[in-house]
């Protein structure tokens, strides 16, 4: 069919295909929308491709262990068999679907285990992303405002595992108990949402990959809307930088709030408090015929 100009429309795949417009993966996975704005033609742009699943021995390391692997890609659905030798066995989440959504406690790994046993709300893994070319993925359910991206050449080449998402509550020792809190640069705020657990932990990132954070839809009362990082080492707040060249990096109606990372660390949402503003000084000036005094504008 044509498109008339400013029509929009929207492609839905079926459970087991990926959307795609002009051949690239839509950030929500499963449907695209194409707005007409300048040439409008045919809707042979959007289409919907089947998922396949990328070679176990690209996933995980099997070295001597498994006796036998179906290495070979599928489609989604499709099962495959790994068995491990004699005093082996086999760990791990399966990279590309989520591995949990539904409330769980159990420690995290890395520097979120100084954290204890948390409340994990759901767990996704993903495949290694392309050094080539840029890499957007996103969480599914009730976290699907969640995305990550991964610029080019980003990915560390002697990481072998791709991205890890846990979404999770930090302890109220940590929080406040929504009491408001000092980060390291002097701002005041307050937890307003669920924390985010990245893996693998070490890696660094040149350029920084941009992540999302989420929070409770809503109107927040003049407060601005900000990613920190808590580092369990020095038990400290940091506020993250916005990514560049986003005009706005909070999405209000979803919940979530981005940000630009070249590090994983546990991550969450805070609604900072707007500082007071300084009353102006007052300047005087003598002379011997009078005195006068003055409030200088504000800057």
């Amino acid at each position: 069919p044509q498109m008339a100009f400013d029509q929009c429309i929207t492609v839905s795949c079926r459970e087991g295909y990926a959307a795609f417009l002009n051949g690239v993966p839509s950030s929500s996975n499963t449907s695209v929308t194409f707005c007409c704005q300048t040439l409008c033609g045919a809707l042979t742009a959007l289409r919907c491709e089947q998922i396949t699943c990328p070679p176990l021995y690209e996933q995980f390391d099997f070295s001597s262990c498994a006796e036998s692997v179906d290495a070979s890609g599928r489609i989604w659905g499709e099962g495959t068999t790994v068995v491990c030798s004699d005093g082996c066995s086999l760990e791990g989440e399966v990279p590309g679907e989520e591995a949990a959504e539904g409330v769980v406690t159990r420690t995290l790994e890395g520097s979120s285990a100084a954290f204890g046993d948390v409340t994990v709300y759901a767990t996704v893994g993903f495949p290694v992303p392309s050094r080539t070319s840029s890499t957007s993925v996103s969480m599914s359910g009730n976290y699907s405002m969640l995305s990550f991206v991964i610029p080019a050449g980003s990915w560390p080449e002697n990481v072998t595992t791709g991205l890890t998402v846990s979404v999770f509550d930090l302890p109220e020792a940590i929080t406040g108990g929504g009491d408001d809190l000092t980060g390291a640069g002097g701002q005041v705020f307050s937890v307003i949402g669920q924390a985010i657990d990245l893996g693998p932990e070490g890696a660094t990132f040149d350029p920084p990959v941009t992540i999302s954070c989420p929070f409770p839809p809503g109107s927040y009362g003049g407060k601005t809307i900000k990613v920190f990082k808590y580092d369990t080492a020095t038990s400290e707040w940091v506020e993250k930088d916005s990514p560049s060249g986003v005009s706005s990096a909070v999405d209000f109606v979803s919940g979530s709030v981005q940000a630009e990372t070249d590090s994983f660390s546990p991550y969450v949402a805070v609604a900072v408090t707007p500082k007071p503003q300084q009353p102006p000084p007052v300047v005087s000036v003598s002379s011997p015929e009078a005195t006068l005094a003055f409030t200088p504008p504000p800057p």
